[in-house]
């Protein structure tokens, strides 16, 4: 009897995993918070460095391949030290109504007269 009521709980377990979406309206990485709600993404830095970042749906991503700029040129948007930013979700790349997820791509900005990049980190959102 009591291994059947274990196995009834695992089952539910499993089946209510089945359901869950990993993809969440907030995540985060070492450098970043971010969240997502009433039609737009907001991007809370965690550190006393500028973080670059690009900001797309996977398809966009699947479809072109974003290189990070190399140096400390403004050609990569970015947030402030202890900064905050909102993006709408019009100006994600490749964003199109009805979208229901997006990528951040992140990484520490290069500081002027290096052209240094650190690694890459990936958050995944929903949007909704």
């Amino acid at each position: 009897m009591r291994h059947a009521a274990i196995v009834a709980a695992l089952a539910a377990l499993m089946l209510g995993g089945c359901k869950h979406d990993p993809v969440s309206p907030m995540g985060q990485s070492d450098l970043l918070s971010v969240s997502a709600s009433r039609g737009q993404v907001t991007l809370v830095n965690r550190t006393a460095a500028v973080v670059a970042y690009r900001l797309a749906t996977p398809t966009f991503l699947a479809l072109a391949d974003p290189a990070p700029c190399p140096t400390a040129a403004p050609c990569d948007p970015t947030v402030p030290a202890h900064g905050r930013v909102v993006v709408p979700y019009a100006n994600i790349s490749g964003y199109a109504a009805g979208e229901h997820d997006a990528v951040v791509l992140h990484w520490l900005a290069p500081v002027p007269g290096s052209s240094e990049l650190t690694a890459i980190r990936r958050i995944e959102i929903r949007l909704r």
